[in-house]
Formats: C-alpha cells, structure tokens, sequence
C-alpha cells in the first residue's frame, strides 16, 4: 500500500496531478483544487500523503500534503454515505481545526454548506465524527472544543449509558439512529428512546 510518493510535478488538471519520482515512474493522484496551487508554487521535489482506495474496478490514490489531512480523508470515507468525492470537497472548504469547531458546535448549516451535502447527511457525518474525531493524530486540539463534543447532547446521553455498563460501540450506534431521527431532541428523550432501542 502507497502511503508517501515524493517527486517532480509532471503535469495536473483541476483536480488530479501526475508526481514522477526518482525512478522515473508517474504516479496519478487525485487531489484538492488547493493543493494543485501549492504543488505550482513549489521549484523543489514535492510529497504527498497518499490514501490507497481498492475498487472492483480501480486502484485511486488520494494526494495530501499533511498527514493530518489524510487521517481526517480516511475518517470521512469511513462514514457511510460519504463517497471519496464528497470527503474531498469538505476537505477544500474546512481545515482540521474547522472540522473540529463544527464538529463542536453541532454546527449542520455550516457543514450543509458543501456542495452534495443536506442536513440529514451533515448531521449524520457531525455525530460519526463525534465518535471518531479523537484518533486523529498529531492535531492540535482546542481543550474547549473537546469539551463541548463530550457535553453535547451526544456527549451527555453517551456518558448515562456508558454508565450504566452498555458496550461503547453499541451506544453509538443506538444514539446516532435516535438522533438522526430526532434531530432537536433533549438529552433526557435521547436517554429514554435509547434505553428502549437497547432493551429490544
């Protein structure tokens, strides 16, 4: 699995680049429309960070000039519903830091603000973030910002079941159903309509 390609830019398009490494071979890799104008400025060698995806059809690589960017790549293609397209497209909108304070802030309009992306669909991707967001490495992450994902209506419904001795994966997916339904719902209606889905 390709993890890291360093070389000359061959040639791009809007939204694809060719890097020729040192070998002589090329390699075609899709990124953002941002990381195309970075990789023109640059007169020495360039890296990316490359995220491998296995198709039936197709092998597609996936260039990122920061690890963190590919890590947060990785984390939204993991979310159903979020195709490789979409992931990118909130990627060229939001930086790391962006993606946490929506994430925080349970902000759905913000992130509906993607080309692709209703509000069902922005509340589902915010509550599998919420869940995931802490396994991105070497982020620097605003302590306020941590604390209001855990004291979100989310946060607090999943500390009460965590509490009273439910699976962690099992309360997540039991939230997020309640949730995506219910998307105004209170803490308290959440516990309850939970407790009932995990005692079917």
């Amino acid at each position: 699995m390709i993890g890291y390609i360093r070389g000359d830019l061959h040639s791009y398009t809007e939204n694809t680049c060719i890097i020729e490494t040192s070998g002589g071979v090329g390699y075609e890799l899709y990124v953002m429309n941002a990381t195309i104008r970075v990789l023109r400025e640059q007169q020495a060698p360039i890296g990316l960070y490359v995220c491998t995806i296995v198709r039936e059809d197709a092998l597609l690589l996936f260039g990122f000039l920061t690890q963190e960017v590919k890590q947060m790549f990785i984390l939204l293609t993991g979310i159903s519903k979020v195709g490789a397209k979409t992931a990118l497209a909130i990627l060229e909108l939001f930086s790391i830091q962006d993606m946490y304070a929506i994430v925080a802030q349970n902000d759905i309009a913000r992130l509906s603000s993607v080309p692709g992306i209703g509000k069902k669909t922005a509340q589902h991707i915010i509550l599998e973030l919420q869940y995931k967001l802490r396994s991105i490495p070497h982020v620097e992450q605003s302590t306020q910002q941590l604390d209001m994902i855990e004291n979100s209506v989310y946060g607090e419904a999943k500390e009460a079941l965590l509490s009273l001795g439910y699976e962690e994966t099992l309360v997540h997916t039991t939230l997020s159903h309640v949730i995506t339904s219910n998307p105004s719902i209170e803490v308290s209606s959440l516990i309850k309509k939970a407790l009932h889905s995990l005692a079917l």
